[in-house]
């Protein structure tokens, strides 16, 4: 399977991968913020981030993400830095829960 298929592949499943409750429950904080953060973003920044972390160049992400590669390096940084908000402003959350 090539690249492009496996990102398309991804890219179609996003929004029927859910985690179990019996793997929630073993699931550390951590990882419970991590996944809540990322379901509250929209497709292609979630694919962006997959695939910037497996260090695919911003070239050909923008052919999976349909946007210009020139915009991508900057929604990858913006992307990471309210990725770490949220996942602080979750973990937060989780703790008022939990006490």
């Amino acid at each position: 399977m090539q690249s492009s298929e496996r990102v398309l592949e991804y890219r179609s499943d996003l929004s029927t991968v859910k985690v179990s409750t019996e793997v929630k429950e073993k699931m550390s904080p951590h990882a419970i913020a991590l996944e809540n953060a990322l379901d509250k973003m929209e497709d292609w920044q979630r694919i962006l981030l997959l695939l910037r972390a497996q260090d695919m160049p911003y070239k050909e992400i923008a052919v999976y993400v349909q946007k210009p590669k020139n915009q991508l390096k900057v929604y990858y940084r913006r992307l990471l830095e309210r990725l770490e908000i949220t996942i602080e402003k979750e973990l937060s959350l989780l703790k008022f829960e939990q006490s």
